[in-house]
C-alpha cells in the first residue's frame, strides 16, 4: 500500500512506505496473495481472481487523515518467461523494464448516508523522476467502458493542486482545459471529460500533491451507483504515460434533498434574513457571493440590502457529502410615494417617498380636475425620504403626485387640495 496526504505536498520519500508498519502495526505493503496460473496460448486471454481483505482505512489515520490509496502490483514468475531486464529496488524502472509487472493504482471512495467516516476524496503525488527538468500533463477521463453519466455529471468535482504542483502549473504559463476557476486558484472544478493540467514544469526529482473531492448533486444523480475515473500523466514531449490513478467512486441510496430558501423584497438599507429551509438531517450551510466568495456559514445570513444583490447558498449533508445549490435573490421594491400628510391639503403637504435605485429623481404636481391644469416641479436627492411642498398658493381641485426617477414615472398618489 502506497499513500498520498490530501492537505499536504509530500515528497515521494514520504509518500512511498514500502512494507513498513506505522506506529499502531497497520501494514503499508506486503503479499495479497499468490495464485498459479493456467497454460495461456499466444494471443489467449484468462481472467484470475485473488481474493484481497480491504485494510480498514482508519488504521491509516495517523499518516494520511481522510484519504486512502492502495497501489497494487502484480508480478509473473516464470521459467519459460523472464524479467526483460534484472530487478532492482527502483520499482517503478522495474515495472517500466519488464512486462511481467503491472502496477495499478487505485483510490476506492464509498459515499454511504448510513455511516459517518466517509471518504470523499482520493490524493496522488505526481511529478518528476528524472534528474533533468521536464514537462508533463495531467488527463482526467471517464473510463472508456462505463455507460450511463460520467462522475462530472452527476457530482461536483474538484481538484486541489498541493504547493509543489501548483507551483509547476504556474511555471508551465497556467495552461488547463475543462476546468472551471474558483477563488482559491489552487482548487478547480471539473466541467467536462478530458481535462487537462498541461505544461507542468517540474525540476528533477520534484514531486507535488494533487486531490480529487467527489460531492454528489442531489438534483442530477441516477441510480447508477459506481463510476470509474482516471488520472493520468504523460510526457508532454511524447505523450508517454509515465503515471496514473484510477478512482473507483460507489454511492449508496439516500433520501434527495434540495436546497431551498426564498427571495426577498427589502427597501435600500434595509436590514434582510435569508433563511435556508432544513434538510431535517445534519448539514452544513453555505451562502456565497456571485463571485464565490464564501460570505456566511448557517441557515440563516443578515445582510444589508444596499444594492439588488444575488447570493447562491450550498447545502451539504454532512453524513455523505450530497450537496445542492440554489441561488437567492434579494430585490429592491420599486421607487414609490410612501404617503401624502395630509390629504385633503390647505398649505404645507409633506410628500414621504423611497428612491431604492436611480440617480436621479423629482416630484410633479399636477392639476387634473377642471380647466387649469396647474403643474410644479420639485427636485429630489435620491438620498432623502422626505419632501415638503407649499400648496397654499395651488387652487382648490384634485392632484396627481407624479415620482419621476432617471426620467421614468415610477409612482402616482392621488391629492385633494382645499
Amino acid at each position: 500500500m502506497c499513500w498520498a496526504s490530501a492537505n499536504t505536498d509530500l515528497d515521494w520519500d514520504t509518500a512511498w512506505n514500502g512494507s513498513q508498519n506505522n506506529t499502531n502495526g497497520a501494514v503499508t505493503g506486503g503479499d495479497i496473495g499468490i495464485i498459479d496460473l493456467p497454460v495461456i496460448q499466444p494471443g489467449e486471454q484468462r481472467i484470475v481472481k485473488i481474493a484481497w481483505m480491504l485494510p480498514n482505512v482508519a488504521d491509516y489515520d495517523e499518516m494520511a487523515p481522510d484519504t486512502w490509496h492502495f497501489c497494487l502490483l502484480v508480478r509473473i514468475e516464470s521459467p519459460n518467461d523472464e524479467m526483460t531486464f534484472p530487478e532492482t529496488t527502483d520499482l517503478p524502472a522495474n515495472v517500466a523494464n519488464n512486462n511481467n509487472i503491472a502496477w495499478k493504482n487505485v483510490t476506492i471512495i464509498d459515499v454511504n448516508p448510513n455511516q459517518s467516516n466517509n471518504v470523499l476524496s482520493g490524493s496522488v503525488v505526481v511529478g518528476n523522476w528524472s534528474d533533468t527538468p521536464k514537462l508533463y500533463y495531467l488527463e482526467l477521463v471517464k473510463d472508456d467502458s462505463e455507460s450511463g453519466n460520467p462522475i462530472f455529471e452527476e457530482a461536483e468535482v474538484k481538484l486541489k493542486m498541493g504547493p509543489k504542483l501548483y507551483e509547476a502549473w504556474e511555471r508551465g504559463g497556467k495552461i488547463a482545459q475543462e476546468l472551471e476557476n474558483t477563488t482559491d486558484e489552487k482548487k478547480k472544478i471539473v466541467k467536462g471529460d478530458n481535462v487537462l493540467l498541461d505544461n507542468l514544469a517540474f525540476d528533477p526529482k520534484e514531486f507535488g500533491g494533487l486531490t480529487l473531492t467527489f460531492n454528489f448533486l442531489t438534483e442530477k444523480i441516477t441510480d447508477k451507483d459506481r463510476f470509474k475515473y482516471h488520472l493520468i500523466q504523460r510526457d508532454a514531449q511524447t505523450g508517454e504515460i509515465v503515471g496514473g490513478e484510477t478512482f473507483i467512486i460507489r454511492k449508496k441510496p439516500r433520501p434527495i434533498f434540495l436546497a431551498e430558501a426564498q427571495d426577498k423584497e427589502a427597501d435600500k438599507g434595509e436590514i434582510v434574513t435569508l433563511s435556508a429551509e432544513s434538510i431535517n438531517e445534519a448539514a452544513v450551510y453555505n451562502w456565497y457571493d456571485m463571485q464565490g466568495n464564501l460570505v456566511y456559514q448557517g441557515k440563516d445570513m443578515t445582510v444589508s440590502a444596499d444594492m439588488a444583490k444575488k447570493f447562491k447558498l450550498e447545502v451539504i449533508a454532512t453524513t455523505d457529502g450530497f450537496k445542492d445549490y440554489k441561488e437567492v435573490e434579494i430585490k429592491l421594491k420599486p421607487n414609490r410615494i410612501i404617503n401624502l400628510t395630509p390629504n385633503p391639503v390647505s398649505n404645507n403637504l409633506e410628500v414621504n417617498y423611497k428612491i431604492n435605485e436611480g440617480c436621479s429623481a423629482y416630484l410633479m404636481v399636477i392639476n387634473i380636475s377642471g380647466n387649469n391644469n396647474a403643474v410644479g416641479n420639485y427636485v429630489i436627492d435620491v438620498n432623502t425620504d422626505t419632501l415638503n411642498i407649499d400648496m397654499s398658493g395651488y387652487p382648490i381641485g384634485v392632484y396627481s403626485v407624479v415620482l419621476v426617477t432617471d426620467g421614468q414615472i415610477t409612482d402616482v398618489k392621488e391629492l385633494v387640495k382645499n
